[in-house]
């Protein structure tokens, strides 16, 4: 082989790597960035307890909290205890109005 043609190879090499590192940096970043994104705050939706409960009041305080995913929880509910980080518990009363929230 010539000096060339190793030196091709060796610049080939050395981008490729170049290209590997910076790919697992980027998803190593956005996986981090999610996780921190997913934990549920229920106090960034204090703002719906007092409100008649409506999807849309659940909806918008499941953005509030960051949370993925809403549960409603009613009087007399059979509910699992299976706690998720991600989830924002809205508690309504049984005419609906919103009497507490929570995260898990």
């Amino acid at each position: 082989m010539s000096s060339m043609t190793l030196a091709r190879q060796a610049h080939c090499f050395r981008s490729c790597i170049s290209a590997i590192l910076a790919l697992c940096a980027s998803v190593a970043l956005a996986e981090s960035e999610s996780s921190s994104h997913t934990e549920c705050s229920a106090s960034g939706a204090r703002f719906a307890i007092g409100e008649m409960y409506t999807p849309d009041l659940a909806e918008r305080a499941r953005r509030a909290a960051r949370a993925q995913e809403v549960r409603i929880i009613e009087p007399g509910g059979a509910y699992t205890t299976e706690l998720s980080p991600k989830r924002l518990n809205i508690e309504i009363d049984r005419i609906g109005i919103v009497r507490d929230l929570s995260c898990g």
